[in-house]
C-alpha cells in the first residue's frame, strides 16, 4: 500500500514537473515569435524608407541664375589657373606644370575630361573666348535652362567680336551637386547663311535667299531644343528654286529634295 502510493506521488510530481516545462516552452516560443515578428515589421519599415528615399527626387538648391553664376565662376577661376601655368616659347604653345598639378588647383566643379581636353590643346587658353565665353562676365540677358532627370542643358547668348554667339553647357548630377561635362558653340542662321555660301562657292548676294529670317534668342534655342535644323530656301539662278537644311550643332550643310524628301550632305 505505501509503494503505491509512493508510485502515485512520483507519478503526480512527473506531471506537474511536465506541465511546468511545457508552459515554459510554450512562453519561450510565444517570446521568440513576437520577437520574430517585431524584426520583421522593423525590417519592412526601413525597406519602406529606403524605397521612399530613392523615389524622392533631390531637391535643386540652384535657381536659374544661380546656375549661370556658378558657370561664370568656374569657368574664371579655370581660365587663371590656365593662364598662370601657359607659357609660349620656341616649341610652341604648352603648360609649366602637369595636368596633375592644375587639376588638383582648379576647385570649381568642371568635369576632368573637360579640363583635360582643355590642357591637350594650349591654343584653347592662348584664344579663350570659345572655352570660357562666360569668363569674368556679368549675367548674360539671354539664357534659358532645360532639366532633364540628373542633367541640365543651359543655353545662353554671349557677344562675341561684336556678334552674339550662342553656347550649350549641360550640367549633370553627381553626389548632389552639379558638374559641368561640356560645352558646344552652336551656330546662328547667320553662320548657317555663310556656310552655305561655303558649300555652294557663292557670295550671300549671290544665293537669293528668300526670306531671310531675323530669329530671336528664343527662337534659336526653341529650334536647337526640338532637334531642328535651318531651312534655307534660294532661287539659284533667278528661277530655281532650291532648299537646304543647315545643323545648328554641326554646321553640316545638307541638300534637300523636297520630292523625295531626303537629304545629301554637301559641306
Amino acid at each position: 500500500m505505501i509503494f503505491l502510493m509512493t508510485v502515485f506521488l512520483l507519478a503526480g510530481c512527473n506531471n506537474a514537473i511536465g506541465e511546468s516545462k511545457d508552459e515554459t516552452k510554450n512562453e519561450t516560443t510565444a517570446s521568440e515569435t513576437a520577437s520574430v515578428q517585431e524584426e520583421e515589421v522593423a525590417s519592412s519599415a526601413d525597406k519602406n524608407q529606403e524605397q521612399d528615399e530613392l523615389n524622392t527626387p533631390v531637391e535643386d538648391t540652384l535657381t536659374d541664375e544661380e546656375t549661370i553664376q556658378l558657370i561664370i565662376d568656374s569657368e574664371t577661376e579655370a581660365l587663371e589657373v590656365f593662364a598662370d601655368a601657359f607659357q609660349e616659347d620656341e616649341t610652341g604653345l604648352s603648360f609649366n606644370e602637369s595636368f596633375e598639378e592644375i587639376l588638383n588647383r582648379i576647385e570649381a566643379p568642371l568635369s576632368e575630361r573637360l579640363l583635360k581636353n582643355i590642357y591637350d590643346n594650349p591654343g584653347y587658353v592662348y584664344e579663350y573666348s570659345y572655352t570660357f565665353p562666360l569668363a569674368d562676365q556679368e549675367l548674360p540677358t539671354n539664357y534659358r535652362i532645360v532639366d532633364s532627370n540628373d542633367q541640365r542643358k543651359v543655353y545662353v547668348e554671349v557677344n562675341l567680336y561684336e556678334q552674339p554667339t550662342l553656347f550649350e553647357y549641360t550640367l549633370e548630377k553627381e553626389e548632389d551637386d552639379w558638374l559641368i561635362t561640356s560645352l558646344n558653340s552652336l551656330h546662328t542662321l547667320s553662320d548657317a547663311y555663310r556656310l552655305l555660301g561655303y558649300a555652294l562657292d557663292a557670295s550671300p548676294d549671290e544665293l537669293d535667299i528668300v526670306d531671310i529670317e531675323n530669329p530671336t534668342f528664343e527662337d534659336y534655342i526653341e529650334r536647337v531644343v526640338n532637334g531642328e535644323k535651318y531651312v534655307i530656301e534660294t532661287y539659284r539662278n533667278h528661277y530655281r528654286t532650291k532648299f537646304f537644311h543647315v545643323d545648328p550643332f554641326t554646321g553640316t550643310v545638307y541638300k534637300y529634295d523636297v520630292v523625295t524628301e531626303s537629304t545629301e550632305e554637301i559641306y
